[in-house]
């Protein structure tokens, strides 16, 4: 039986700094049935020259162009859209994908009929590749109760790395993708939740890159994140996530009484949590004026 196809969707914008090394770690993978789609959002540094260069190279690699930057979630949902393979991965231009990322989280998917998503462990790595920790999200969500993994999904989450994972695309497709607000990345991952379990493999495959120039290290107020998902996009966080989980409730619920529980556990464990994310975003805030001032 042949492997399934794993589509492998890359979006950048301005990434020439990080971005060939990204492109090579995923040409370098040990699970050989790949397509590699880069979505560049109107880059006006030599990031077209590289993805330009690796579609030519190897005939796994597709450039998607656009003339115009239409925000991040416009350019990660058409590779979504394009996308081929039974499987899909996003990966960030400024990453890194050690060799074993897709087939061992293909394995676990084909092993888990019931799961919808695979992910690693992670190393938290600097602007120069250099390892400067290991980081464990606390977040297989393998485990049979749906509403009780989007509890669990809200409450661990943090850095999204489950968002980079390999994914049923059917599944992935039933969701509304990434949306235009600020962290609509964890909507997506409570509603993947709802729908299947989650596996997190043992090995630490994924490379996440933390830096200066990264987009929610260079885009610090409300206004700029807004931006960075779509020209348009209104402004803070709470609120749409809080109504998106609603959405992701009615769209899941196999029957009115699961859809009800389900959007009794949003709007309570939702809530709390964002107020625990605001208290620590105003302690971060506070600590920061502190070392400015000293």
């Amino acid at each position: 039986m042949a492997a399934p196809l794993v589509t492998i969707g890359l979006p950048c914008f301005n990434g020439a700094n990080h971005l060939q090394e990204a492109l090579d770690a995923l040409i370098a993978q040990d699970y050989d049935n790949l397509e590699i789609l880069v979505a560049d959002n109107a880059s006006t540094d030599g990031s077209l020259d590289i993805a330009r260069a690796a579609a030519a190279a190897d005939h796994r690699v597709t450039l998607l162009e656009s003339a115009e930057n239409h925000g991040a979630a416009w350019n990660y949902n058409r590779l979504v859209e394009k996308a081929s393979g039974d499987y899909f991965k996003w990966a960030a231009h400024d990453d890194i994908c050690r060799s074993d990322y897709i087939s061992a989280c293909v394995e676990a998917l084909e092993a888990n009929p019931d799961a919808v998503l695979a992910y690693p462990r992670t190393l938290i790595i600097d602007g120069e590749g250099e390892v400067t920790s290991s980081y464990d999200e606390r977040m297989p969500l393998d485990f049979a109760g749906d509403i009780k993994r989007g509890a669990a999904l809200l409450w661990r989450v943090r850095l999204c790395n489950a968002v980079f994972g390999v994914i049923r695309i059917e599944t992935l497709r039933a969701t509304p993708l990434i949306q235009s607000f600020d962290s609509s990345d964890i909507a997506l991952l409570a509603e993947l939740a709802l729908r299947g379990r989650f596996i997190q493999t043992d090995e630490r495959s994924f490379l996440r890159r933390r830096h200066s120039e990264g987009s929610r290290k260079a885009n610090t107020d409300s206004a700029s994140v807004a931006a960075w998902f779509a020209p348009n996009a209104r402004r803070g966080r709470s609120r749409p996530l809080l109504r998106s989980y609603q959405r992701s409730a009615s769209a899941w619920a196999p029957n009115p009484i699961r859809g009800l529980a389900a959007r009794a556990m949003f709007a309570t464990v939702g809530s709390v949590v964002e107020v625990r994310w605001h208290r620590r975003s105003r302690r971060r805030m506070k600590a920061a004026a502190k070392v400015e001032t000293s």
